[in-house]
């Protein structure tokens, strides 16, 4: 990063002791009303998807930023693309249980907290996704 602090990136599957710290960066970081919006499948991530779930951990296991994406098969068509996040998590659920094997991902969030802000967690948690 820009000031050569160093961390790590770690799976949610690979770290799952960094699930709470998952929840408290996505309560401090999006605005309460979409805290309560009806987002389906939304807890899926943590526990299908936790391979998907990205943690990058700093100085004494401080979590700086996380990434939430969710894999998916697509045809390769606009037209089959999910429309919205429901759909995409819908959607990659239900492969899943199909067995269908997934060819894309879809990058649903990244956070990164105060504190690293400008310093360049950001474009290393989009390429990590």
């Amino acid at each position: 990063m820009k000031d050569g602090t160093s961390f790590e990136a770690a799976s949610l599957e690979q770290r799952p002791d960094l699930a709470d710290r998952f929840g408290l960066m996505s309560e401090e970081a999006w605005p309460k009303f979409l805290l309560h919006a009806d987002t389906l499948h939304w807890g899926s991530l943590f526990d299908e998807f936790a391979g998907f779930q990205i943690a990058f951990v700093g100085l004494e296991d401080a979590v700086i930023a996380i990434g939430h994406t969710a894999p998916f098969a697509w045809d390769g068509t606009s037209e089959d693309l999910p429309l919205k996040l429901n759909g995409v998590l819908g959607r990659a659920l239900e492969d899943r249980r199909l067995g269908r094997k997934p060819n894309a991902l879809s990058a649903l969030a990244a956070i990164v907290t105060p504190d690293e802000q400008g310093r360049g967690p950001s474009a290393e948690v989009l390429r990590a996704m």
